[in-house]
């Protein structure tokens, strides 16, 4: 038999690199094991006030959602999420007061609050960027071939999973599915296994992602590409024309 692991020692090693802890001129910073969506570590400070320890995400959450533009209604929302949690919003920063003993209490709670507003921005947004590309489609689709689409169709796969897309469609006798397909790892990452899996099926129909703008897809652009044609939702109808081919 192998060497018996010791998980102990794998245990507190994992933990050490979870949590990680800076500190100057008075004013401590701890990073938590979450991450916004932006790619940073959730990062809560902690300083003396004259009404206990202030514990804050410094507007940490703010910025990780200017940085990738879905800032808009930030204290609307996080007003709503810092409540939840037990604290409040003050200059776009997350934060709540206590005393020594429930200082473990409040580093969660504001890095909780923090994560769950900035994933909460992200959401919001990826709906509404999925939306906008959809009823980009369906002017397309209306105009160019009104009579053969049906939009929010579910079509099921060659693993019986049954796929939610944007339209169908039938153009010449061959099957043709569009979907609105955002920048976003998930939206990708599901388009591209529905787009598998249905042409695996009976029929193999032409699939199509309709993305907001191809040039800055990075690599996503390829991993869409693998699962069918790609196309920007501004493209002109010949576009279209030719992905239904």
């Amino acid at each position: 038999m192998g060497e018996l692991i010791d998980i102990k020692a794998l245990a507190e090693k994992a933990a050490a690199g979870l949590v990680s802890h800076r500190a100057f001129q008075g004013v401590s910073y701890i990073s938590l094991p979450m991450v916004y969506p932006g790619g940073d570590s959730v990062t809560v400070e902690i300083r003396y006030s004259p009404k206990g320890i202030r514990v804050s995400d410094n507007g940490f959450a703010y910025r990780d959602a200017e940085d990738i533009g879905v800032a808009r209604g930030f204290t609307r929302v996080a007003a709503s999420i810092a409540s939840n949690h037990g604290c409040e919003v003050i200059r776009r920063s997350i934060c709540t007061t206590c005393s020594p003993q429930e200082l473990d209490r409040a580093i969660m709670d504001v890095g909780m609050a923090s994560h769950s507003v900035a994933e909460a921005l992200s959401s919001r947004a990826e709906v509404e960027a999925e939306l906008t590309i959809a009823d980009e489609i369906h002017t397309k689709l209306d105009r160019l071939i009104p009579e053969h689409v049906r939009y929010n169709a579910r079509i099921l796969g060659s693993s019986q999973t049954e796929w939610e897309v944007t339209a169908s469609a039938s153009v010449g006798g061959k099957q043709v599915i569009f979907h609105a397909v955002t920048n976003h790892p998930i939206a990708i990452y599901r388009t591209s296994t529905a787009f598998h899996d249905i042409r695996a099926g009976q029929g193999n129909p032409i699939c199509v992602s309709v993305v907001h703008r191809k040039d800055v897809m990075g690599p996503h652009l390829g991993i869409l590409a693998q699962a069918g044609h790609v196309i920007s939702a501004s493209d002109p109808d010949k576009a279209f024309m030719s992905a239904m081919s």
